[in-house]
């Protein structure tokens, strides 16, 4: 869909109802370092501006480095962000959030992404394309060639340039108006984002959503979903929400540290900090804040303290690390334990012990939608709508777009294996110990398995991964390897007693790595050559999506990737790196699953 031109605001009207189905995407970028000054930003801020006036969505991309982006600029844009719901917003209100190189700050109809991409990954990382482009000379527009579709106009902010005479460069750009352009050399590239997908989903294109699952994946979907002015219906197969693994009282929710920027420590860091502010307004729903990640032995301790001063070194040198948790020595760790650990390790201010199925039933009751449970269903699109039949073959509910929640069933709903997304059950079980028990542990602890103790005397300690839908190991090998744990983290737990268990299956892919995005439309994907296909060629569903797959770190990362899908059923770019997004694809699991089925 082409840009308006939004020079003056005469021109703006006519651009509020071209982009009510998406987002309007402007970006601020050079081709080389420094990315832009900050007069070129609040240029970009106040084209920004003026759309969202005339009620335009619009999304606003700085490609800038660490330093680039300054603290005054910072607050510009939560100045922006903030006249964009129409009021002053408390100081805190305006809150930036972070997944890896990609920061965050959004209100309904202004979203501000500062990518921290060094220059020669930015038009690989973008994910999409923009429809104004904000650079300093028209040469780097040139060079920007992978962000622009045929309608794309480029805004220059430095020098004028002088088209007139130079042949070459009428052959590039046809001048649009005063110090703006379009290119003449995207006549084949398509008007869509790069993720063509987008389209043939419907992305952006309906406002009415059905979540099928009532658990954590879908409760984080629905609140999303909520935030963005969807319609929202649920069904669960389940007596009641959270009535599977998602049941969990105490559970951890924290990032999984790794030195080296993996894809799982970027959704992890950037779930659980959103999740610390999500909790914020449900502390019932909170047993403790703050988490050691404790080393197992004294070489993995000597890891953790080389990574500590090797991150330390790199913000010294102005440099930046996505996620940076404080490694305490063993001393320090046993004081804030309560107890006597073994070794040292990381401390997670934002980490979180949660009763899992009250934050579940606390959002699903916030989105003030129909939950119908007790109901499991299957789904037929039909005449442009999604159907939801129980088991009598009765509609029970329907939208123009679903949310594939339900674990490994998730598949299953539209008559797919799990299988055919590479997922497979993991039975996990927690002993349950006596009130006695780890009496004076004063803060959870993990490390190749937890303990955890609540204010109200519940004492938990695991976990077993049985690669199974049913238990493996039989009850007292199963609590055998459950308190085996405890030696490992800390002293003096040699009488501890297991009483019971809490106990679930979980979903994972054969990747350890969630599953978020178009779900496949399985039977033309069975139609092609796997060897010969590539992701983007998968045929999809339209108006159908997924979140599943979350494992044993669904309140880690299950915001975060609620956010991703969210964004981008609303026709927005995703708050992630466009590689880290492929990562999630249903696409990619689906595909990779087939590709090893038929050789």
């Amino acid at each position: 869909m082409p840009a308006e031109v939004i020079a003056n605001n005469a021109s703006v009207g006519s651009l509020s109802e071209s982009f009510l189905d998406r987002a309007l995407k402007i970006y601020v970028a050079g081709a080389a370092d420094p990315v832009f000054d900050p007069e070129q930003a609040r240029d970009g801020l106040a084209y920004a501006q003026r759309a969202v006036d005339k009620g335009a969505r619009v999304l606003l991309r700085l490609f800038a480095t660490p330093a680039s982006f300054n603290a005054g600029l910072r607050r510009v844009c939560e100045g922006a962000v903030s006249r964009a719901v129409g009021s002053a917003l408390p100081s805190n209100a305006c809150r930036w959030h972070r997944c890896g190189e990609v920061e965050t700050c959004r209100s309904p109809n202004l979203t501000i992404q500062v990518c921290f991409i060094v220059p020669e990954r930015r038009q690989r990382e973008a994910g999409c394309r923009a429809d104004v482009l904000f650079v300093r000379q028209l040469g780097d527009a040139v060079r920007l060639r992978a962000f622009m579709h045929p309608g794309t106009r480029v805004r220059v902010t430095g020098e004028a340039p002088k088209l007139e005479g130079s042949e070459a460069q009428l052959q590039v750009f046809t001048k649009a108006g005063e110090r703006e352009y379009t290119p003449n050399f995207t006549s084949k590239i398509p008007s869509t984002p790069v993720a063509g997908s987008l389209v043939a989903c419907g992305a952006g294109a309906v406002k009415d959503v059905l979540v099928v699952g009532a658990g954590m994946a879908g409760a984080f979907a629905a609140h999303s979903l909520k935030l963005r002015g969807f319609r929202l219906s649920v069904v669960d197969a389940g007596a009641v929400p959270a009535s599977g693994a998602s049941a969990l009282y105490a559970a951890l929710a924290h990032p999984h540290w790794e030195a080296v920027d993996t894809s799982g420590f970027r959704l992890t860091a950037a779930g659980t900090m959103r999740l610390a502010e999500l909790l914020e307004a449900h502390p019932e729903c909170v047993h403790a804040s703050g988490l050691l990640d404790l080393a197992i032995d004294e070489e993995e301790e000597r890891h953790f303290r080389q990574a500590a001063l090797s991150v330390a070194k790199v913000g010294a040198k102005g440099g930046h690390h996505p996620y940076v948790p404080e490694f305490l020595e063993a001393d320090a760790a046993s004081r804030t334990a309560g107890t006597r650990v073994r070794f040292g390790g990381w401390w997670y201010a934002e980490g979180r012990l949660v009763n899992a199925g009250s934050l579940v039933r606390t959002l699903l009751k916030g989105i003030a939608s129909p939950v119908l449970t007790n109901m499991p269903v299957r789904l037929r699109r039909e005449e442009g709508v999604w159907l939801a039949f129980n088991r009598a073959g009765v509609v029970v509910a329907k939208a123009q777009a679903v949310v594939a929640a339900a674990g490994l069933a998730s598949g299953a709903l539209f008559g797919d294996e799990a299988d055919d997304y590479g997922i497979s059950p993991l039975y996990g079980r927690i002993s349950i110990l006596r009130s006695c028990d780890c009496r004076t542990l004063a803060a959870p602890v993990t490390g190749r398995g937890y303990a955890a103790r609540t204010a109200d005397g519940y004492v938990g300690v695991g976990a077993t991964y049985e690669r199974a839908c049913e238990p493996v190991l039989s009850v007292k090998e199963a609590h055998a390897h459950n308190l085996a744990i405890l030696p490992r983290l800390f002293e003096g737990a040699d009488a501890c007693v297991p009483c019971g268990f809490y106990e679930g299956v979980r979903a994972v892919a054969a990747d350890r790595m969630p599953i978020a995005g178009p779900m496949v439309d399985m039977p033309a994907l069975r139609a092609l050559d796997a060897n010969r296909t590539e992701a983007a060629q998968v045929p999809l569903l339209p108006q159908a999506w997924g979140l599943f797959a979350l494992g044993s770190r669904g309140l880690s990362w299950g915001l975060m990737l609620a956010e991703v899908l969210a964004a981008r059923m609303a026709g927005e770019p995703a708050p992630i790196v466009h590689s880290l997004e492929e990562s999630l694809s249903p696409a990619r699991h689906a595909l990779r699953r087939r590709r090893a089925k038929t050789r």
